[in-house]
């Protein structure tokens, strides 16, 4: 059997304001408050209300075995419980349905991983925390920024109470292994590894309406045929995307 993970990340990244030479020393505020408002705006209106009430469709379709994760920074989560509630709410209907998780990360969606082990832990936790707070879930999968891992990272994952950690499936660091399995850390045997496939992921992210595609169009169809013409052994398909490829990236028609 063919098991597909749809793993949607929602960041939402500051737009700093133009800051002159005059205003160092002067003005200690650096978002352009504005520009972060009508952007929050537009993506709700046409990505995060409507994909959500897509997603609450086919999750309370009882003949469906569907089910999405998510992985929300905290400063997304921040934003919207600021400019736009309505999207914490929908996101709640999500949880309610009992098929959906929601995975740990970064809060600031940093590279905390790399350079500082307590930032890293502290961010992780405290992202954690608003989840719980807010959905009544508690994250045990962990999603670290850009998907960066390394066996440490693993560890530390471990060190922390999650169980599986999703990463990268790139070519040069996959070689002959397919990503369609589950991988243990190499001495942390309870700790799991979910493997983005680079290959489907991009092709769901980008070809759905690239005209200039020369398999354009990409339809649902063709994409699970890609699926189901695997070898019978790989079952899990990890497709991890951007939330935005909804209504934004790829627009709705």
């Amino acid at each position: 059997m063919k098991n597909v993970n749809f793993i949607f990340l929602v960041h939402e990244e500051p737009v700093l304001k133009h800051y002159t030479f005059v205003d160092i020393d002067n003005d200690h505020y650096y978002y352009d408050d504005y520009a972060n408002d009508n952007n929050l705006k537009n993506k709700s209106e046409k990505c995060y209300l409507p994909a959500n009430r897509l997603m609450l469709d086919m999750l309370e379709n009882a003949d469906s075995n569907f089910r999405v994760s998510f992985a929300i920074s905290g400063i997304a989560l921040e934003r919207f419980e600021e400019s736009a509630p309505e999207v914490i709410d929908s996101f709640d209907a999500l949880a309610k349905t009992g098929k959906v998780e929601f995975l740990a990360m970064p809060y600031s969606y940093s590279l905390s991983s790399v350079f500082d082990d307590n930032e890293f832990r502290r961010q992780v936790l405290q992202q954690s925390r608003k989840i719980e707070q807010l959905f009544g879930y508690k994250p045990n999968v962990l999603f670290n920024t850009s998907m960066i891992y390394s066996d440490e990272i693993g560890k530390k994952a471990s060190e922390m109470g999650f169980r599986t950690i999703i990463t990268e499936g790139a070519k040069h660091i996959m070689g002959y292994k397919s990503p369609h399995f589950v991988y243990n850390h190499p001495y942390i045997s309870k700790m799991k590894l979910l493997i983005r496939d680079n290959v489907l992921s991009d092709n769901f992210n980008f070809r759905f309406s690239q005209w200039d595609w020369d398999e354009y169009p990409l339809t649902a169809d063709k994409f699970m045929s890609w699926i189901g013409k695997s070898p019978d052994k790989e079952s899990i398909f990890n497709i991890m995307c951007g939330y935005d490829i909804l209504g934004i990236t790829n627009n709705e028609h």
